[in-house]
């Protein structure tokens, strides 16, 4: 897949594509029945399949959110999107100005001037253009003769929508695993390994402090993980949140402990799969106390992939 940063940049012809345009946040089940029709139609037609998508997210430049909403980073968004065999992903600097383009000024400026696709193929709820003004009949009547447009129905799981704002509200209540069956992939965080406390060491049980920067994360609390290292996959035990147990207003960490593992990840890259949440974070009357409940986590661990 070629990566495009700004429709302006592109370098190749990728007119009379097929072409899919959305945030695409979490690159959940329902974008990737998008994405494979996307594929389905290009091969097709013999032509190339695109998606368009925008960094930041609008809500944070429009201030229409105080947190960052994205369940992954741009980094990661472009690997997600990478698996689903897209020819070219472009992504398109999301600003205040471009916010306000008309519908007809997006669809001639840059959709039809830049791309002119053969196929449009959109989302139930596609908007566009200032204010969210452009709809999907706005898109049809936009359209020349020779373009179509193809709406994908919202897709569902157990009766209900799958849609990135379900899966922010599970995350955030710590329910990981709804979270995995309604993206089709586990919920990870990647980051590189960065000093820590050391208190790992101390409670014998050593720990890699991941960096996690200004993203999404899950309800804080001690979750089941694999940890990707290396692109295999160890079991481990992982706390989210502040650890009031050495005192108040400490800053959040990400802390992984491999099991069975010995080697030394600072500095290394490493990628955590949130699998399954056992229990709050807890403030502890002493270190003999945390020791047993790390031991007890351990334990829940490996039964967990004994199963």
């Amino acid at each position: 897949m070629k990566v495009h940063f700004g429709s302006q940049n592109i370098k190749v012809n990728v007119r009379h594509c097929v072409l899919t345009i959305g945030n695409f946040d979490g690159v959940h089940l329902g974008h990737k029945k998008i994405f494979e029709l996307v594929r389905f139609h290009a091969a097709a037609e013999q032509t190339d399949s695109v998606a368009l998508t925008f960094y930041p997210h609008p809500s944070v430049v429009l201030k229409k959110s105080s947190e960052n909403i994205d369940i992954n980073t741009l980094e990661e968004k472009i690997a997600l999107i990478e698996r689903e065999k897209i020819n070219h992903l472009v992504i398109e600097p999301f600003t205040k100005e471009f916010s306000q383009l008309k519908p007809d000024v997006f669809f001639n400026d840059i959709l039809n001037k830049r791309f002119y696709p053969k196929i449009f193929i959109i989302g139930h709820d596609f908007s566009f253009g200032k204010n969210r003004e452009g709809n999907i009949e706005t898109l049809k009547t936009l359209c020349h003769p020779d373009q179509k447009v193809i709406v994908v129905p919202k897709f569902e799981y157990n009766g209900f929508g799958v849609s990135s704002s379900e899966i922010r509200s599970r995350l955030k209540e710590g329910d990981v695993e709804t979270a995995h069956k309604l993206l089709g992939h586990t919920f990870f965080v990647s980051g590189k390994v960065v000093p820590g406390s050391q208190r790992g060491k101390k409670l014998k049980c050593a720990t890699a402090n991941l960096s996690f920067g200004e993203r999404l994360l899950p309800q804080d609390g001690v979750y089941i993980m694999f940890t990707e290292y290396r692109k295999k996959l160890y079991p481990s035990v992982g706390s989210l949140g502040h650890n009031e147990t050495y005192g108040e207003g400490l800053p959040k960490t990400l802390e992984v402990h491999l099991l069975d593992f010995h080697q030394n990840l600072y500095k290394k890259p490493l990628i955590v799969h949130f699998l399954k949440r056992i229990r709050d974070m807890k403030k502890f009357q002493s270190e003999e106390e945390l020791k047993r409940a790390i031991t007890h986590d351990i334990e829940q661990v490996r039964k967990y992939f004994e199963k």
